[in-house]
């Protein structure tokens, strides 16, 4: 599993070497160096059902936060043809929410129902490599480009102090609060997407950004343990593997207060939607129960850019 989800750093060491060997010795990089808070509002949403039992359930919880993000962005210019790396790293922390967990029977009874508070955290990182179609040159308004990416995404996520309403499995926990880590996630999303870019200068110190993804083949794996401070015995795992597709876009002013720094104050949206089956569960006869996984997340942006 850790061999599988280290492809990002691979790919994006990949994509950096590629933009170092088409660089001519004698071009001129150019770019900018940016850092930005992204402000986002989101939810995780687990829900599934097995066929043999015919119970459904469904899992969510807030993933709002703060996000601190740095980004990259490095272009150069050979024989009128031009290339540019985006390399973006978000990190944040998620606190203050509520997880609810639901379960019905195959006639819509309620026969579990608790809730959780929520702590952890969440990591975003993304990396293109760009040509460009329209306005390479210098006096170009409009500046279009085309490209194909990385993206991964990372939730740790622990459930704490959870107050249990109904169990029908342990009824002895109805309307019992526990005051400990109930249970823990790990969740990882990561694919190739294509991407397109365009740079429209409304004002010579005034521009408007857009860049938006699409990872049709995006490939998950959720990890779960419950009572994760027992004793290993006592301890309950489940994996998931899951394939669907992501979605991410970004619309951002730049307005620039010098030559060489601006401030950025824009919008960015996330969808990684994607459906798996578990296996190795600590219910045996739930192997193979389908589920459906998705993270969603959106938000305002404001930051500062300096321009080299």
């Amino acid at each position: 599993m850790q061999i599988r989800y280290m492809k990002f750093p691979l790919v994006l060491v990949t994509l950096i070497l590629a933009t170092l060997f088409t660089t001519p010795i004698r071009a001129e990089v150019q770019g900018s160096i940016s850092s930005y808070v992204w402000s986002n509002q989101g939810e995780f949403n687990l829900d599934g059902n097995h066929p043999s039992v015919q119970n459904r359930w469904d899992i969510k919880h807030p993933t709002d936060g703060l996000m601190l993000s740095g980004n990259t962005y490095l272009f150069e210019l050979k024989y009128d043809q031009m290339l540019s790396l985006d390399v973006n790293i978000n990190t944040g922390s998620i606190n203050d929410q509520r997880r609810s967990f639901i379960v019905h029977d195959s006639n819509g009874y309620l026969t579990d129902l608790s809730y959780a508070d929520v702590a952890g955290r969440s990591r975003l990182a993304s990396s293109g490599l760009f040509y460009r179609l329209m306005g390479k040159d210098d006096l170009a308004i409009s500046r279009l480009d085309i490209g194909a990416g990385y993206i991964g995404y990372i939730n740790s996520i622990g459930y704490n102090n959870p107050s249990v309403v109904l169990d029908s499995a342990n009824p002895a926990n109805n309307n019992q609060t526990f005051n400990e880590r109930w249970e823990e996630y790990d969740i990882y999303y990561s694919g190739m997407d294509v991407r397109v870019k365009e740079e429209l200068y409304l004002t010579s110190f005034l521009t408007v950004n857009v860049m938006g993804g699409y990872a049709p083949k995006l490939s998950a794996r959720y990890h779960y343990t419950k009572f994760p401070d027992r004793p290993a015995a006592q301890q309950q795992k489940q994996t998931i593997d899951a394939e669907g597709y992501g979605i991410h876009y970004e619309v951002f002013f730049n307005y620039y207060l010098t030559e060489h720094f601006s401030t950025i104050v824009g919008y960015k949206y996330l969808l990684l939607k994607v459906k798996g089956k578990s296996y190795d569960n600590f219910y045996p006869f739930w192997t193979g129960g389908a589920h459906n996984l998705k993270n969603e997340m959106d938000g305002y942006i404001l930051g500062v850019a300096y321009h080299f």
